[in-house]
């Protein structure tokens, strides 16, 4: 059969299908309210009112936070410090109001209206016409609130909304990273019909896709579908489900009924089965079908939801590491924070696909998705690119003693699982960071192991495992049984003990520096290879490992090449909040972490901190206050830091060949060691134009120890293959 009458006879079963179920209207439209909004930092009594003059508040449009600026400045008003990587700087916390209107539309009658907002640091109360509708406790996750009786059918609507970024007693209390306050993702109307698939589950999709048996030959899939019914009189709905692989084809189908109660909620469950399943498979192949559920009364079609589906299969061992359809797979990558310079939070469709794409050009196989629910652009990219996902509520560092908090922990992680269910991509359900109970302090609340943080950890695993038995917990430790390394300066070593929190969920990962806070990257070995000593059963990864890089900031000095020894001086000078990260010691330390995790497959997932610098607005260290440095890539996404291009050296398939220091332009010492990453067999060096001979690498590292620049400008230039790589370094005169 020909393409062109395949396509006839698809069209023709599409028109027999359009004529015998009648659409009554667009199951459902989204109404975008990015535009229109007015502005206004600070409490302001009567601003809800419908009737409140805003019109001297500034004009801005959603994705917006006011901290764009303060929140990634550093620290004004007191010294750097420990003492202040828990205060957040001085960036503007507190209540601001947004206000725009909504004008009506004769086609919403008879339908549902809700207000949809992706996300609202931290604390949202919304107004529709000066009338309460309601409160949203959590900063990441999307919410909904239904304002179809407050919606006024002709005229303007006057939606308000106050949002405060303050400690409000919920998730997280405090965190290494500027909490960027405002509607910082996007805000729309959601329109339905009243007979529809469940809008108001935790602003879920409705929809659940449980797979289960997935092997080469079939995959079973449990479709769950929960319902409303708005509407005054009772409703007789069929729900279909229709799996639709990526060429169109229809490939299962089933139908149920279900019989709701006027103003009622019900849910189906419809079995299914794909034959000879095409898989999705990471980054080699991450095929998607497509769900499409559908919901009928009287031969009319009130409801459409298309969800992703990807079929997979894995396993976590403690000896051997990550498996995706029976084969390993090294689950490598970075963490990633979604701020931007000058934009916070506060960024788009493209700035996303930026990152996903620096991402996927290093050569990553997975991302720990740090450290809070993140926007559906970048699950759903993770689903396209084949990215395997850790997902994360912001569980992090201190632990408060209330039930607010212990509720609203559950409620971020409820809100993180419904909403993304149906991501092929994630694999992983964090349920904390770093924890500690609130009061204790940082080093003392390592020690102790506090009640509350463990009580917390415990229910998020139970709960996670009850929203989705389909997928494995985890968290991240930085503790150990016999690590001595944690104290910060000025404090006595911490000698833990036990520690019972690292097990509670199903897979766990450490949080290890060694060679920027403490020891030698080398260190790394011992510690993992003696905690699963200790621990056989257990199924043990690295979730965090990093080290400061700033680009304007270089050394001479031969890291890891011959003659080289480290000196303990050396060690504290680059402790957290030091003044000097050289870009060189950043890309020394990855090479020597690096070689020790790879070499240990049993280290199921092994994840860079971090993969962006981030704003951090407490912290003055680097070359910029108010910033984390240990990116693999620039706040401003321009610069690829040179260990950057020693992964993507190491995990790319891409030909790469790099001259690292090419910012450490201007020297004062005319014998150095050129350095080069490549994942070519052979590169050659040449220094003004003239050729130092060939070096085979070692680990991707090529090396010429002993070069001697000319004073003034020098070329220097590697050649492997058809790869060609230059850059120029300039001999000073010494100062006088």
């Amino acid at each position: 059969m020909n393409l062109i009458s395949r396509w006839i006879i698809l069209a023709g079963l599409a028109a027999a299908r359009a004529s015998s179920l009648n659409l009554a209207a667009a199951p459902r439209t989204e109404v975008s309210l990015n535009a229109g909004w007015r502005f206004h930092f600070g409490e302001t009594p009567g601003a809800e009112a419908a009737g409140f003059d805003a019109s001297a508040w500034s004009t801005v449009s959603t994705p917006h936070t006011w901290n764009a600026l303060d929140g990634q400045d550093g620290v004004k008003s007191s010294a750097a410090g420990p003492a202040n990587i828990m205060k957040g700087g001085d960036y503007k916390r507190g209540s601001s109001w947004y206000r725009r209107t909504i004008a009506s539309d004769p086609a919403w009658a008879g339908r549902q209206v809700y207000l949809q907002f992706d996300a609202a640091n931290r604390r949202a109360d919304v107004f529709l016409n000066g009338q309460f509708i309601g409160t949203h406790l959590g900063g990441h996750a999307r919410f909904r609130f239904d304002v179809t009786r407050a919606l006024k059918r002709d005229g303007d609507n006057v939606l308000a909304v106050k949002v405060n970024n303050e400690d409000n007693g919920i998730a997280p209390h405090s965190g290494d990273f500027t909490f960027f306050g405002g509607l910082y993702r996007d805000v729309s109307l959601l329109v339905t019909d009243p007979i529809q698939v469940e809008t108001m589950d935790s602003a879920s999709p409705g929809v659940y896709l449980a797979q289960s048996n997935v092997t080469t030959e079939r995959a079973d899939v449990a479709a769950r579908v929960k319902l409303a019914n708005h509407e005054a009189q009772p409703a007789d709905v069929s729900v279909r489900v229709a799996v639709i692989d990526a060429g169109g084809r229809l490939v299962s189908e089933q139908t149920a009924t279900a019989a709701l109660v006027a103003g009622g909620t019900g849910e189906v469950t419809l079995p299914l089965t794909i034959t000879s399943p095409h898989l999705w498979n990471g980054r080699a192949d991450p095929y998607r079908y497509t769900a499409q559920v559908e919901v009928s009364a009287g031969g009319v079609v009130h409801d459409r939801v298309e969800q992703p589906l990807g079929l997979r299969f894995f396993r976590v061992d403690p000896n051997e590491g990550f498996f995706l359809n029976g084969h390993y797979l090294d689950l490598h990558g970075a963490s990633r924070h979604q701020d931007r310079l000058d934009k916070g939070w506060a960024i788009g469709a493209a700035d996303e696909r930026e990152d996903m794409d620096l991402i996927c050009e290093m050569g990553c196989t997975s991302v720990r998705v740090a450290h809070y629910q993140q926007s559906q652009t970048w699950y759903r990219l993770a689903d396209e690119r084949g990215i395997a996902l850790w997902a994360e509520i912001p569980f992090v560092d201190e632990a408060a003693p209330t039930e607010v908090f212990f509720n609203n922990v559950l409620q971020q992680m409820r809100e993180l699982i419904r909403q993304n269910y149906n991501h092929p991509a994630i694999f992983f359900w964090g349920c904390g960071n770093e924890t500690f109970d609130l009061g204790m302090g940082f080093a003392e609340g390592v020690a102790k192991n506090g009640p509350v943080q463990e009580r917390q950890i415990q229910a998020l695993h139970a709960l996670a495992r009850a929203e989705d038995p389909t997928r494995l917990t985890t968290y991240a430790s930085f503790h150990s049984e016999s690590d001595v390394h944690l104290a910060l300066p000025g404090q006595p070593p911490v000698d833990l003990k036990g520690e019972p929190q690292r097990w509670y969920t199903d897979v766990t990962a450490f949080n290890k520096y060694y060679g920027w806070y403490y020891g030698e990257p080398e260190d790394n070995a011992e510690f993992f290879d003696s905690l699963h000593r200790r621990n056989p059963a257990q199924r043990i990864g690295v979730s965090e490992y990093g080290a400061g890089g700033a680009i304007t900031q270089h050394e001479a000095a031969n890291y890891g090449g011959e003659g080289y020894k480290r000196t303990p001086m050396e060690g504290m000078r680059r402790v957290a909040f030091a003044k000097q990260h050289p870009e060189e010691y950043q890309a020394y330390y990855h090479e020597g972490a690096w070689k020790v995790l790879s070499a240990r497959p049993y280290v199921w997932g092994k994840f860079i901190w971090n993969m962006f610098d981030f704003a951090s607005d407490g912290r003055d260290e680097g070359d910029q206050p108010g910033r984390n440095d240990k990116g693999l890539v620039t706040f401003d996404r321009k610069t690829r830091k040179d260990a950057f291009y020693f992964y993507k050296a190491s995990w790319s398939t891409e030909p790469v060949l790099y001259i690292t220091s090419r910012r450490f332009v201007d020297r004062t010492e005319a014998t150095t060691t050129v350095k080069i990453y490549s994942n070519a067999p052979e590169v050659e060096l040449f220094v003004n134009d003239r050729s130092l001979g060939k070096q085979t690498g070692t680990d991707k590292i090529f090396r010429w120890p002993n070069v001697t620049l000319a004073p003034g400008e020098n070329k220097i230039r590697a050649v492997a293959g058809t790869l060609a790589d230059q850059c120029r370094w300039r001999l000073m005169a010494p100062a006088h």
